[in-house]
């Protein structure tokens, strides 16, 4: 299990290091050459970090949206 996590967080790491925080898209890639020349299984667990961080970005907007509507703010994670 503890490999597992040790992946998990490099992987972690380095998706953040690589994308927008606000949009979720990437700035840099991974490895030197274009998007089809990158290994697929380091893609593929990227784009499962992708759809989960634009999933909650989407959910902290929504919850600011309402928060404004009611004249509150959401609480930060810390």
């Amino acid at each position: 299990m503890a490999d597992e996590g040790r992946e998990f967080i490099k992987f972690a790491h380095l998706f953040l290091d690589i994308v927008n925080p606000k949009h979720g898209y990437f700035h840099h890639l991974p490895f030197p050459g274009s998007l089809v020349e990158q290994p697929a299984v380091t893609m593929a667990i990227l784009r499962v970090f992708k759809a989960e961080w634009q999933e909650y970005t989407a959910e902290q907007q929504r919850k600011a949206q309402e928060g404004a509507k009611r004249g509150t703010r959401p609480k930060r994670r810390r």
